[in-house]
């Protein structure tokens, strides 16, 4: 599956263009909007991932891309604001062994919210409603899936190798930032395809054999 994602958007006969806007939005992303933009056209590869299209989805209607994009970015608001606010409680307030408690517990919110978001945030792109990302009925078979945490295992893996790629081309002045840039968002597309496929995988393992729907043999 790993090697299968990193190879998923070359797959796509129109993976250079999208890698071209993706990164030209990175670099717009300190206006706000490409930012949401981003994050939407994030959300429109965890939608047909989940349902079973693994062909790189084209950029456009941005309008809705962009509304995605700041509901996505709502559903994240709300899983970090607990451990964020428990974090600077600790800080401002506490003091001493009940701060070190404090900060302890934000750590662990914040591992659970982080584990929990990527699910989350897929079952809105799936559902397209705000609402089913805060459904633990929608949630529960996902988050308890062996499926789910291999998929979160792999997409952090790779998370972590696409920063140090862009820390390697971020050392050449300039244009090292700009292609980081690029990258970043090639990986991107990566990892939410993993994520995609975690979050469907559990979902059909927790569906009882006899209800699942019959498929279609690929011809």
């Amino acid at each position: 599956m790993l090697s299968a994602a990193i190879n998923y958007p070359r797959e796509s006969d129109h993976v250079l263009k999208t890698v071209l806007i993706g990164g030209v939005l990175s670099l717009l992303s300190v206006l706000i909007v490409p930012a949401f933009i981003l994050g939407g056209y994030g959300i429109r590869v965890l939608r047909h991932t989940t349902l079973g299209d693994d062909e790189l989805p084209q950029f456009d209607d941005w309008g809705k891309l962009a509304v995605d994009g700041l509901k996505g970015f709502a559903i994240a608001i709300g899983y970090l604001f607990a451990p964020i606010v428990l974090f600077g409680l600790s800080l401002a307030v506490l003091s001493g062994t009940l701060q070190m408690v404090g900060i302890i517990v934000s750590a662990i919110a914040y591992l659970a919210a982080a584990y929990s978001l990527p699910a989350a945030t897929t079952v809105f792109a799936r559902e397209e409603r705000v609402g089913a990302a805060f459904k633990l009925d929608n949630l529960r078979p996902v988050l308890t899936s062996r499926r789910y945490v291999s998929g979160w295992l792999r997409a952090i893996l790779v998370s972590f190798a696409a920063g140090l790629v862009m820390g390697v081309i971020g050392l050449v002045p300039i244009l090292g930032a700009i292609a980081g840039l690029f990258v970043g968002f090639y990986m991107n597309l990566v990892i939410s395809h993993l994520f995609g496929h975690a979050v469907a995988d559990a979902e059909r393992l927790a569906v009882p054999r006899e209800e699942q729907p019959a498929t279609q043999p690929v011809a």
